[in-house]
């Protein structure tokens, strides 16, 4: 799929629906996702996970979310849209402001 067309806030938005998916098929959990102020929440398990994607390997995302990004959320889900399928971190948020997101490939029991 070709992603660079998109707007960041309809990328944002697609890579929060294949998170939403992806953890369907993924966990045993009920699944939630909805908009709050041009981001995405999602929730996994009763426990809340912001979500951002990127289309181009050198995009913010999988390098670092900010406070703002990860206030009150239990994990940070980057899609990753750089490849042929999607990635998915699901990564701790004192992960993201440090940067070490790439540790967290496909981690989806954080929401057992």
């Amino acid at each position: 799929m070709d992603f660079a067309h998109l707007s960041n806030d309809r990328l944002n938005e697609t890579g929060a629906y294949l998170a939403a998916a992806e953890a369907a098929c993924r966990t045993r959990h009920t699944i939630s996702l909805k908009a709050d102020d041009r981001r995405w929440l999602l929730t996994v398990n009763g426990k809340k996970a912001r979500v951002f994607a990127r289309r181009f390997p050198t995009e913010r995302p999988l390098r670092r979310a900010t406070d703002q990004d990860v206030d009150g959320v239990h994990a940070v889900i980057f899609v990753d849209l750089t490849t042929s399928s999607p990635g998915f971190y699901v990564a701790p948020p004192e992960h993201t402001t440090a940067g070490l997101v790439e540790q967290h490939r496909d981690e989806w029991e954080r929401f057992d």
